[in-house]
């Protein structure tokens, strides 16, 4: 892995010494952990919402949450971890892709997939939602998204994600 692909909160958060790089398991494991706190403070189901996580080596900031036979399949590319440099990032892009999987339960899986602009809207509501409700700041999914502009991470413009308050909204 790249040097800096870790942002100095978390190494420090994970106790990685600052000349350590951490390893995909690492990674792996910090990643599931803020779902895990996503999950369990928003009451959903972790049978259902608990991703197995993947790191690609991808450098395009991009992330996934695929359906899969048994547990949903989450992949963040390096391109992605290596802009990230906040805790709350990593949570806003975990609580994005938690949302298209809430959603998707909620619809029955009718979300076509395709990201179309209502399905990336939907999904940064029910983030801001599942981001405030665990104890993450939803200012992270905006710095994030503000960092590699519009579009870059497949989420909606900035001023939507900032006026999201609420799942009914």
């Amino acid at each position: 892995l790249e040097k800096g692909i870790m942002p100095p909160e978390i190494r420090e958060a994970m106790s990685i010494p600052e000349d350590g790089q951490p390893g995909i398991q690492t990674l792996q494991r910090k990643v599931g952990e803020i779902a895990a706190k996503i999950i369990e403070e928003n009451s959903l189901d972790p049978e259902i919402y608990t991703p197995e996580v993947y790191i690609s080596a991808d450098d395009k900031p991009t992330a996934m949450i695929a359906p899969s036979a048994k547990k949903p399949i989450l992949i963040l590319t390096r391109g992605l971890l290596n802009a990230v440099r906040t805790e709350d990032e990593l949570a806003g892009v975990i609580g994005h892709e938690l949302g298209h999987k809430y959603l998707r339960e909620k619809t029955n899986g009718t979300q076509n997939g395709d990201a179309s602009k209502v399905e990336e809207l939907g999904a940064d509501v029910v983030a801001v939602k599942l981001l405030e409700d665990s104890g993450f700041n939803k200012r992270g999914l905006i710095t994030l998204t503000e960092k590699l502009g519009e579009g870059s991470l497949q989420i909606i413009n900035v001023d939507d994600v900032k006026n999201a308050g609420s799942l009914e909204e």
